[in-house]
């Protein structure tokens, strides 16, 4: 089946599409919007070149010194090519359902609103101008779950805001005592302090933790990273006066909000 049909097939589910010069900011954003975990990449003439992911972000987020601003034809993972993609959603068990054979065509796109196999949820968050005000005023940074393996997210993200003019304290208590891109590591966010921003690179049941802790510690805002979502927590932490911010990157969120380099 041409890949034109896949287009026409999954049209009346209002599918995301973008094409290939679109950016992985904008990606996300429309993702975030829609409560979608993927798009079609298609081009001028809606024929299908492929499947962007949030799992395609976090990589760009781990190799990538500007994520943002990268193009989605740059971004792809060859494994969510058309053909890649298919046999991934058949052989997985949590997927199986949404595709025919592999190497052939959806049935339906559910897939596509599937938040268990590309984890991307509704998550409440404040409007774009407060979260551009955050951003600008460059906050301090407690980094939770900082790595010093240049292939992780966190390394990425912590790389770009140092770039950005960003004092970044990160927080692992594996390396404690240690350096990553030459900034002291510290045990936890007690030792973090003073704190203003708390970036969480931690699993959404984890995270709730880290929030009472910041919240706790006299933080101004908590940064919850892609794919990290806990809405009791929010809820709480905004009843203390804390700014929230979930399932969002900030080096994702710097170039969608045109923000400026200059200090």
């Amino acid at each position: 089946m041409h890949n034109r049909h896949l287009v026409d097939l999954v049209r009346d589910q209002h599918p995301l599409t973008m094409p290939p010069n679109g950016t992985v900011a904008g990606a996300c954003a429309a993702m975030h919007r829609r409560r979608v975990g993927a798009m079609l990449v298609v081009d001028k003439d809606h024929h299908l070149l492929g499947i962007f992911t949030g799992r395609d972000a976090l990589r760009c987020l781990a190799e990538h010194a500007n994520p943002g601003a990268m193009p989605l034809h740059a971004a792809m993972s060859a494994r969510w090519s058309i053909g890649g993609w298919m046999r991934k959603a058949a052989s997985s068990k949590r997927c199986a359902s949404h595709a025919i054979n592999p190497g052939h065509w959806l049935d339906k796109p559910a897939i596509l609103q599937d938040p268990q196999c590309m984890s991307m949820t509704e998550a409440s968050n404040p409007p774009d101008a407060v979260i551009a005000e955050l951003l600008r005023r460059r906050p301090r940074v407690a980094l939770v779950g900082a790595s010093d393996k240049p292939n992780r997210p966190s390394f990425g993200v912590m790389r770009f805001l140092l770039e950005h003019g960003f004092d970044v304290v990160p927080v692992n208590p594996l390396l404690a005592g240690g350096l990553i891109q030459g900034q002291r590591v510290v045990a936890g966010l007690a030792e973090a302090g003073p704190l203003d921003m708390v970036d969480v690179f931690r699993r959404s049941e984890d995270a709730g933790g880290v929030v009472e802790a910041a919240a706790q510690l006299g933080a101004r805002a908590v940064w919850l990273q892609l794919g990290v979502i806990d809405e009791a927590a929010a809820t709480a932490a905004r009843g203390q006066g804390l700014l929230i911010i979930q399932d969002r990157c900030p080096a994702i969120e710097w170039p969608r909000l045109q923000l400026s380099d200059s200090v």
